[in-house]
């Protein structure tokens, strides 16, 4: 039975991601798939050709908004493309939509890298998440479509849509699942690991003290 789910995946030259896409696919079963890309210049929305496509201006925010108010199923599933699922992912997605709260999940984070900088990156995102009811976009996000809406959807910014959103939800509100999905890795390795640390708490200082 397939889930009643619009799976909102946003895309910018994710060629190389397109296989994990499809495989996120094959394990969710969900009602509606809706790629929403950025104008991405390599073949990603070639090789997507099969999906439903929407094109934007480069924005995850925007992207987000948009895969949003096209969707038509009452749970919205936010996802990177660069994020792979697991069984008990999906398991855990089912057994969470069938109690049919109005509340938001999202999962623990572990990146496909066994270097020791991953590992430390990945339990900081874990510990904040526990200690601060504060997940990041690359965790996913599952929300009820109606609740979505009382708070607003995600703000049209190109950065940290995903802590403007999650700030708006009361902690009473927020599920963390016990399952890890697993993302990318590289673009810590292409970017340098240190200067894209450096660069995401920039970020995130600079959206606190706007």
């Amino acid at each position: 039975m397939n889930l009643n789910i619009s799976v909102i995946i946003p895309t910018l030259n994710e060629e190389e991601n397109t296989r994990k896409i499809f495989h996120n696919i094959k394990l969710l079963r969900a009602k509606e798939i809706l790629i929403i890309d950025g104008g991405s210049k390599d073949r990603t929305k070639n090789k997507l050709k099969k999906l439903k496509i929407f094109t934007t201006k480069p924005s995850r925010g925007k992207q987000l908004r948009t895969g949003a108010r096209v969707s038509s199923q009452p749970w919205l599933l936010f996802l990177h493309a660069d994020t792979k699922f697991t069984v008990a992912n999906i398991n855990e997605l089912k057994k969470f939509i069938k109690k049919k709260e109005n509340k938001v999940a999202y999962f623990h984070l572990k990146f496909d890298s066994n270097l020791f900088f991953a590992k430390m990156i990945a339990l900081w995102a874990n510990l904040r998440t526990k200690l601060f009811y504060l997940p990041f976009g690359d965790q996913c996000l599952l929300i009820k479509r109606c609740y979505y809406y009382n708070i607003g959807g995600f703000a049209d910014i190109s950065k940290m849509e995903d802590v403007e959103l999650i700030l708006k939800i009361p902690r009473n509100k927020k599920h963390l699942f016990k399952s890890y999905v697993e993302t990318s890795f590289k673009k810590y390795l292409k970017n340098g690991i240190m200067k894209q640390v450096i660069n995401n708490i920039s970020n995130q200082i600079f959206f606190f003290i706007k």
